[in-house]
Order: C-alpha cells, then sequence, then structure tokens
C-alpha cells in the first residue's frame, strides 16, 4: 500500500535543501512563493510546476498524493537529484513498488564531467539528450534559448507540447513539429513500456494539432520532413535566424546523443559536403 503522508514530507524535505539560486530562471516566472505566498528554504511547489513545465498546482497534486504519474514522479527526482536509494524510497511511496528503470543511466555519473567540458567548449548550442527525450546536460548558449523562461527537463515534451515551443520554433507548424512527432513516434515504437514517453502520447493526442500530426508520421512524407537540413527559430540572444541540429551517439552512454545545434543569420546555401548526420 502506497504511503502518502512520507511521500508528502520526502517530497517536502527534498525541495527545501535544493537551492533555487541555481536556477536564475525562476525570479522571472512569479514562482518566488508556493500556493500559500509562503516562502521558505528551497524549491517551492511553484518554483517545481516552473521547471516542470507543468501547468500551475500539477506539483502540489503530486506531493498531496491526489494525482501519482510515473513519468511526472521521474521528472520530479531528477530535479531534486535524487540518489539512487532515495529514488527508490520514494517510488515506494508512491507506488508499493521498486521503480523499472534506474533514475540515471548506467554511465550517466561517469557521463557529466567530461561531457559538460566538451558542452562548455562549444559556442553554439550543444546539449545531450537521453532517448526519451530528457536533457542531460547542455551548454549556457542552448539555456538561452528558452530565456526568459527556464529551460525545459523534457525537451520533446516542450517541442510538441508548450505553447512557448511554437513561439521559439518559427512556423513550428511547418517546420518543427511534424518531425518531432515523427521522431517522438519513432522513440515510442522502440520504447514501448517508456512511462515518459506514454504519458506524452496521451497529450500528444488531446491535442488535435499534433494528434493529426501523430496520424500522418506514418507517411513517407514525414520521413522526408526530419531531413530539412535548417529550420527557423528565434533565439532570445541571437534574434531571428535559422539552426540545424548535428548529432553523436555517445558510446559511453546508452541511448544518449550529443547535439550541437549551429545557428545562422541567413538560410545557408546548401553544400554538398555537408555530413548525412547533421540534420538528424
Amino acid at each position: 500500500m502506497a504511503d502518502l503522508p512520507a511521500l508528502r514530507t520526502f517530497l517536502a524535505q527534498a525541495r527545501a535543501r535544493i537551492d533555487a539560486s541555481a536556477y536564475p530562471e525562476l525570479h522571472v516566472t512569479g514562482a518566488s512563493r508556493d500556493r500559500r505566498g509562503r516562502r521558505g528554504p528551497g524549491l517551492t511547489q511553484a518554483h517545481m510546476d516552473t521547471l516542470l513545465g507543468r501547468a500551475a498546482g500539477t506539483y502540489a497534486a503530486l506531493e498531496r498524493g491526489k494525482t501519482r504519474h510515473p513519468g511526472l514522479l521521474e521528472a520530479v527526482a531528477r530535479i531534486l537529484q535524487l540518489t539512487t536509494d532515495e529514488w527508490r524510497g520514494v517510488h515506494a511511496f508512491a507506488f508499493s513498488t521498486e521503480p523499472l528503470e534506474p533514475l540515471y543511466p548506467p554511465a550517466g555519473l561517469l557521463m557529466a564531467d567530461r561531457w559538460q567540458a566538451v558542452l562548455d567548449s562549444q559556442s553554439q548550442m550543444a546539449f545531450i539528450m537521453d532517448s526519451e527525450g530528457q536533457i542531460l546536460a547542455h551548454n549556457e548558449p542552448f539555456r538561452a534559448l528558452f530565456a526568459p523562461a527556464p529551460m525545459p527537463v523534457d525537451f520533446l515534451r516542450w517541442t510538441l507540447t508548450s505553447p512557448a515551443a511554437r513561439e521559439v520554433l518559427l512556423e513550428w507548424d511547418i517546420h518543427w513539429a511534424p518531425a518531432f512527432v515523427a521522431r517522438f513516434r519513432t522513440a515510442l515504437a522502440l520504447q514501448a513500456g517508456s512511462t515518459i514517453l506514454n504519458e506524452l502520447l496521451e497529450d500528444v493526442l488531446a491535442d488535435p494539432v499534433t494528434a493529426r500530426l501523430y496520424q500522418a508520421s506514418e507517411s513517407a512524407a514525414s520521413i522526408m520532413a526530419q531531413a530539412e537540413p535548417y529550420r527557423p527559430i528565434r533565439h532570445s540572444r541571437f534574434g531571428r535566424g535559422w539552426m540545424t541540429l548535428c548529432a553523436a551517439i555517445l558510446s559511453d552512454t546508452p541511448g544518449a546523443r550529443l547535439y550541437v545545434a549551429p545557428f545562422f543569420d541567413e538560410l545557408p546555401t546548401a553544400s554538398p559536403a555537408m555530413p548525412s548526420n547533421c540534420p538528424r
């Protein structure tokens, strides 16, 4: 049987130990206090909604035990930087079971320092994303893409469901959504048991626009859309321009990819020498 009082106490204590100043974007979101107007140590419930990229009150409902979704709990655990043992404990409090998957990829803890140095050496946007669309690491130019809003933890969810994405990713319905819906459908086929992806599927199908794109992603045209080399974008620092995504597989972190995303003021002329994996 789930232990909801223990879940509530543990999550509140875990929030309190996280330094909110580590997230400079929070002070511009209006999420400086909890639902009762109180300011306490660490992250408030409102902070958690902001960092999760979810509607106001979503985290509070989880902490009270009113709503319990494994994917949401996993995203919360990552923000709260839970250890492996803490992850097992909080999952047991919520669901009375052991988690099916580890909170971090097997090589994730080994990846952090080395790959962060690689990311920080890039002047262009760069980030590492796992096979479920979760951001594992990033550099400052990538974080700035979302300013003044916080950088989303779940990039795939943000791309497909966030209204803010449709302001940043210009002509979203033409250049971005078809490609990312097709990519999402492929990821779901490869990881049918993924809680994060299945919860995202529910939201994708609930939106008439993304639902239509999801059904259309069976076609060859959607595969061709993924190969579009340059897409229009609005960067908070660089302004309007064009971006391409160059991907590389990380051999020491299964399922993770390194993405470097060069920004161009003008649409580049296609080059026959462009690597075939650059736009993927």
